[in-house]
């Protein structure tokens, strides 16, 4: 069997081997003087949860670690479509320090090819069961518990659906699309999201085929949440939800009674109260209004709203000997929209102490829909399937919320440091999270990855060093007479060797 030969990760080590001048070899990479988000995952212990190991373990012979590693970096550099993941698996530095040895990546490199073929990322993908996707993203969940990255008690839940063109994927479901007048094929999935401010996290997820009631994947989460995490009333106290999780039975039987939380929805505009109750309210004057400022986000601009609530709502006409299915706290919020009075319902379990706070926290919607959803979509590529098969798609779709979960808590904890990171990205035209020209040297046993700047200075403290040996070597055959050793050190003590064109 070939020997192969592996290098460590010692800079300082490379360092002394330019300086004096031995043997090395230079490569250069696209992405390598400033990997910091890779620098980031690893220090923080969050790469092990990115990677899934697939039912087999390896695939073509090799280390199912190593493919892992390369779809993170396919998603961090915003690959998007594995088709143009080549870009990734050229990358010389990158690769080694996924773990494939030199020899790899320059065989590889000779032949005009990464060191793995992009289907191999697929059928990894393909590899991983869907119940081990969902059951690392979750372990990843109790991870940022355990290290206080989630705070917060109220919690926003939407959906979005993800198209499919044919019928070939696995588990997707059809919708008549009446503005379209088509069939939409594909799937509908269900987000579950800590809304505090500057701690936006992804907490639960589940997928179905796009025919499929959000609510029913909503529930989903909760039992998986409570399967993997916790108890739902020990992470979250107020769920946030849009008219589409509406539903008498759904709220009061599942989100208040099996799972102890309260709850903040919008209702349908054909909300189905007992409607004498509140509209005789709202028309009688029952319901006192109060002027407000509400700041909106999409706007960025304060709008004027009047707001007033009622408790004991009846809800629910059954039949006559149920007239009603129970009772629910309501805030009504009254706006100017397009010339015209528009009203809004919030329905609530909570008691209402003050009217705009329930406004407010549906209003934390805002950070699910647009830096959620939103980003997942145009950044994150989220609808875009790995595949065809559910262990495909389950396993992109964990991927990428991981990530996305691990960026913020990047940014919040490394702000400043990657402000700075984004510059150099921006400065090369790089869309990822990876910026700067780098340069990876071997030598020895090791390889030590440097900046451009930074490898010339070596070069040129290594070239100084060489000139002043040789000269002093030369110094040492000249007749008496000539200048000593100790004189030429004293007159090149302050030379700075400048302008070589390495």
């Amino acid at each position: 069997m070939e020997e192969i030969k592996v290098w460590g990760h010692n800079t300082e080590a490379v360092e002394e081997i330019i300086l004096d001048g031995k043997e090395n070899e230079v490569m250069m990479t696209a992405y390598g003087a400033n990997e910091f988000a890779v620098d980031f995952l690893k220090r923080s212990g969050i790469w092990e949860h990115l990677l899934v190991k697939p039912k087999q373990g390896k695939e073509n012979g090799k280390d199912w670690r190593k493919i892992s590693g390369i779809a993170v970096l396919a998603e961090l550099l915003h690959v998007g479509h594995l088709s143009r993941a080549d870009k990734v698996i050229k990358d010389s530095k990158l690769m080694v320090e996924l773990g494939f040895t030199f020899e790899e990546v320059e065989r590889a490199k000779g032949e005009g090819k990464g060191v793995i073929h992009r289907d191999t990322i697929r059928n990894n993908f393909k590899s991983v069961p869907y119940e081990d996707s969902k059951e690392k993203f979750y372990e990843f969940v109790r991870f940022m518990r355990e290290k206080k990255l989630i705070r917060g008690k109220v919690y926003a839940a939407d959906g979005f659906e993800i198209e499919v063109t044919g019928t070939t994927y696995e588990g997707a479901g059809k919708v008549w699309d009446d503005k379209g007048k088509r069939w939409k094929y594909g799937y509908k999935a269900v987000l579950l999201m800590n809304v505090e401010e500057d701690r936006e996290r992804m907490i639960g997820y589940a997928i179905g085929p796009i025919n499929k009631d959000e609510r029913e994947l909503l529930k989903e989460i909760l039992e998986d949440m409570e399967k993997h995490v916790g108890k739902a009333k020990e992470i979250m106290e107020v769920l946030v939800m849009d008219r589409g999780y509406w539903g008498y039975d759904f709220l009061e039987k599942t989100v208040v009674e099996k799972y102890g939380l309260d709850y903040v929805v919008i209702a349908k505009k054909t909300f189905n109260f007992v409607k004498e109750d509140l509209r005789h309210m709202i028309d009688s004057g029952q319901i006192k209004f109060e002027g407000r400022k509400l700041f909106n986000r999409s706007k960025k601009e304060w709008e004027e709203i009047k707001v007033g609530s009622a408790h004991g709502i009846c809800h629910g006409y059954v039949s006559k000997d149920q007239p009603y299915q129970g009772k629910v706290n309501v805030v009504v919020m009254k706006k100017i929209e397009n010339g015209k009075e528009k009203e809004v319902f919030y329905v609530t379990n909570k008691k209402i102490t003050n009217a705009l706070k329930i406004v407010k926290l549906y209003k934390s919607r805002w950070t699910i829909e647009n830096q959620g959803i939103r980003d997942l979509s145009q950044r994150w590529l989220i609808r875009i399937t790995a595949g065809r098969s559910r262990n495909a798609i389950e396993a992109g779709i964990c991927l990428k919320l991981k990530l996305y979960n691990a960026m913020k808590i990047m940014e919040m904890k490394h702000g400043k440091e990657w402000d700075k990171n984004k510059e150099e990205i921006k400065a090369w035209g790089e869309r990822s999270f990876m910026g700067g020209q780098g340069i990876i040297v071997y030598g020895g046993q090791y390889f030590g990855t440097f900046s451009a700047r930074r490898y010339k200075e070596l070069v040129e403290e290594s070239t100084r060093r060489r000139i002043l040996l040789r000269l002093k070597e030369k110094i040492s055959k000249n007749p008496a007479g000539a200048l000593t050793s100790d004189d030429l050190d004293g007159m090149i003590a302050d030379i700075t060797v400048k302008g070589f064109d390495f």
